[in-house]
């Protein structure tokens, strides 16, 4: 007996060290510029998600708002955007790679009309983590869900210069500069500036725009947006 519990803890001690080691091997990847994902850490809020495509209503144009949490926490974005018919999908703290992964199940379903996205700056807070690569992750987006959907518009969030992150700013406003480039080369593709309008008049990041933790907007921030993504979309749908 004593033989047969020495065992089982032998075993149980090396089932632990097993899920530790694969644990810290995935979390690692989440973070790699070179993986796509392997943790499943935004399934719930996918899922949920998912749920919430059954009751759109068929109103169009339909404009699909996905990202990260700049879109999640866009309380007012309907009401914002009206009379644009505004659907948010953001999710977490997700990354360009990220919005690829979950497309198939949170982007094409809903069959938008547009899409304006805000993605990249959690990808930029990684320090390993370049422009360039940024840039390549949004364009096999860009490319995956054109091949689905021919017809849809996009319009591209310039990466805010966020002051909780600003050792990355440089990088961020690199990456900016690549996205626009590309959005000037695609007919279907716009590059919304977010960044000048939160900028004072010395040229300094407004931080009275963001919540106390540096980093997401408050409500003088999200008028600062609507302010400068509505009336891009709007130019290009007739609503009379």
């Amino acid at each position: 007996m004593a033989l047969l519990l020495a065992t089982i803890r032998y075993l149980m001690r090396k089932i632990i060290f097993l899920l530790l080691f694969l644990g810290h091997i995935s979390i690692y990847a989440q973070h790699s510029p070179d993986t796509l994902v392997n943790v499943p850490r935004f399934e719930d809020e996918v899922n949920w998600i998912q749920k919430q495509i059954r009751s759109i209503i068929p109103k169009r144009p339909r404009i699909l708002f996905t990202g990260s949490s700049s879109i999640k926490f866009w309380t007012t974005l309907k009401e914002d955007m009206r009379p644009l018919s505004a659907v948010n999908h953001g999710f977490g703290g997700s990354t360009l790679k990220e919005v690829h992964y979950y497309a198939d199940r949170i982007i094409i379903p809903v069959k938008p009309d547009a899409i304006v996205l805000y993605a990249g700056e959690n990808d930029l807070n990684n320090p390993d983590f370049s422009a360039n690569q940024t840039l390549e992750d949004f364009k096999e987006l860009y490319f995956y869900v054109n091949e689905k959907l021919p017809e849809i518009k996009w319009y591209f969030i310039a990466i805010k210069l966020s002051p909780s992150r600003q050792h990355r700013w440089e990088t961020m406003e690199e990456a900016n500069r690549l996205i626009e480039k590309f959005a000037n080369s695609q007919q279907n593709l716009h590059f919304i500036d977010v960044v000048t309008p939160m900028r004072d008049e010395n040229g300094k990041v407004r931080e009275d725009l963001f919540l106390e933790d540096r980093l997401h907007l408050n409500e003088a921030g999200y008028k600062i947006w609507t302010d400068n993504i509505k009336p891009v979309v709007l130019q290009d749908f007739d609503l009379n």
